[in-house]
């Protein structure tokens, strides 16, 4: 009698379902233990055999288990046309997720869906062979075998309560998430939705930015340059001590005296939109990350403070012709001339011409202060110079496969994006520098996927957040050089440039570079692509003093 109890309950085609759910759940968990971070959570748990952690990490990986599980039978009780939307979010989810761990060795996150939803099509032609994930096809195909081993549901007036119920659950675990009830998020595409779901409720869209008085003084009689390079790696540039002669020309205007050299300074983010947010407003990073994130929106930015000063403003972009780095359309009213890829072009030379253009202003007017986002050296780094400006080879065909390789393409870039650039821009730096003062970064470095690193940026190492900082031209102070700086160093010290009195600065920032000393040492946070903060000196707290 028991045997045929057991065998009519896995008759019945509801319990049929249920199991169908159940064993694609678990193969989910078991492709995803090998392909992203289940594993290395399930490795933690195993770890920590101490304490509650483990408990709680059995507990919640229960409960977003049994919830996916639940997710999954409610869609084989949809009819054929549910099926197929439910089978389309599961597609959209697992494809972004696999792909952006294969790039980066995270999911998605917030900024990146800034991002995405921002950038033209053709900023990801060159990596599409790193986003695609072959192993997304392995869940996609196992749920549509289920979908149709589930057979044909039975038409039901109240299918269409089945929805509202599926994202109450949903609803549930992701409360429980953003809470800290949970400390295991689940599977990818539930993370996917997850992050979906903040981005759209993330109440730092709603915030007003703050302005910034007219200051009465006289009009600026110098002229400032902020350049934000893309992707330059400070340990990569000779005169940081590289064995390469990466910057001969950098070289000789340190050896003049032109230059004020911070060596390597950490970056605000290793992803560019959130490190270039950083830099035009001077948030500093803290533990509190949603508050990072409201204050990048809410703070002025550099272009308000040069208008109050009485700067004629200037917005290069070698690399878009939208709104990409924190900006928005309400800040264009304090940017007199926005520049961008239609007067600087889409090849290999538009750095050069964006040098051009940013002597030009220099030679005939002072009183400018001039943003620009450089080209810089992006993946594929050999699509960063032309041919004949290759010193270094050979070129690998394969980055990950050839690693060893990569420094080659990308030391080329440097030379041709950061020396020459400088060359083009700089022919008599006696007469230019003269009333000009530059400085210079970049938003974030590279992996160069050295120490085993299968993504570029946009993720948690110490090398993604290592760029170079440094100043061109004659300041009224002699710096500390030796203090170490840090992208929330550049805003208050284009500030003091400005001659902006600290009634008119509207936040407290960190300390100019033009007044910080080795006393003053902090230990320096960057924050990753999904949004966590990275301590870089050492475990202390943001922002806390260091010996």
């Amino acid at each position: 009698m028991k045997k045929l109890s057991l065998v009519l309950k896995f008759s019945n085609p509801d319990n049929q379902r249920f199991l169908l759910a159940l064993l694609f759940t678990l193969f989910m968990y078991v492709v995803e233990h090998f392909v992203s971070s289940q594993q290395g959570y399930f490795l933690f748990l195993v770890e920590r055999r101490q304490g509650i952690e483990p408990l709680t990490g059995l507990l919640t990986t229960a409960m977003t288990f049994l919830a996916f599980a639940v997710f999954t039978w409610f869609s084989f009780h949809l009819p054929l046309w549910g099926r197929f939307i439910w089978a389309g979010l599961l597609s959209i989810a697992t494809l972004v997720q696999y792909g952006y761990w294969k790039a980066f060795h995270r999911f998605i996150s917030e900024i990146d869906l800034d991002t995405v939803l921002t950038a033209p099509l053709r900023m990801w032609n060159d990596a599409a062979n790193i986003f695609l994930n072959a192993f997304a096809l392995l869940p996609i195909g196992a749920y549509v075998i289920c979908a149709i081993l589930a057979g044909k549901k039975k038409s039901s007036r109240n299918w269409w309560l089945l929805f509202p119920v599926a994202f109450v659950l949903w609803g549930t675990v992701l409360i429980s998430q953003y809470n800290g009830w949970l400390t295991n998020p689940g599977l990818s595409s539930f993370q996917f939705y997850q992050t979906v779901t903040q981005w759209a409720l993330s109440g730092s869209r709603h915030t007003t930015r703050q302005t910034v008085e007219p200051i009465q003084q006289n009009p600026p009689v110098n002229n400032i340059v902020f350049i934000i390079d893309e992707s330059i790696r400070g340990d990569h540039l000779q005169v940081n001590g590289y064995e390469r002669n990466t910057t001969p020309y950098l070289a000789s205007l340190y050896n003049n005296g032109y230059m004020y050299n911070w060596g390597i300074a950490v970056a605000g983010g290793t992803c560019s939109q959130i490190a270039n947010s950083l830099l035009i407003t001077g948030v500093q990073i803290a533990d509190n990350i949603n508050n990072v994130k409201k204050q990048t929106i809410e703070y002025p930015t550099v272009f308000h403070y040069a208008r109050a000063a009485g700067y004629k403003t200037y917005y290069l972009d070698a690399q878009t012709d939208y709104l990409w780095n924190g900006l928005t359309f309400n800040d264009l009213a304090y940017i007199d001339n926005w520049l961008n890829i239609h007067q600087m072009g889409t090849d290999v030379h538009a750095d050069q011409r964006a040098a051009d253009i940013i002597r030009n202003i220099l030679d005939t007017s002072t009183g400018n202060f001039i943003v620009l986002n450089k080209r810089g050296v992006h993946f594929l780094y050999e699509h960063s110079y032309p041919p004949e400006a290759k010193l270094w080879g050979p070129i690998p065909t394969d980055y990950m496969e050839e690693p060893d390789l990569v420094k080659n393409p990308y030391d080329n870039g440097v030379y041709f994006n950061v020396n020459e650039f400088f060359k083009q821009l700089l022919p008599d730096p006696q007469r230019q520098l003269q009333h000009t003062i530059i400085l210079y970064t970049s938003d974030h470095a590279q992996t160069l996927f050295e120490e085993g690193a299968t993504w570029l940026h946009c993720n948690f190492t110490h090398a993604e957040a290592s760029v170079p900082l440094f100043i061109l031209g004659k300041l009224p102070v002699q710096p500390d050089t030796a203090y170490p700086a840090s992208h929330s160093n550049i805003l208050p010290t284009l500030l003091d440039l400005m001659s902006i009195p600290l009634e008119h600065r509207r936040q407290n920032y960190a300390p100019s570079l033009l007044k910080a000393t080795t006393l003053d040492r902090q230990n320096r946070c960057f924050i990753s692509g999904n949004m966590q903060v990275i301590r870089y000196d050492s475990e202390k707290s943001c922002g806390s003093p260091l010996p």
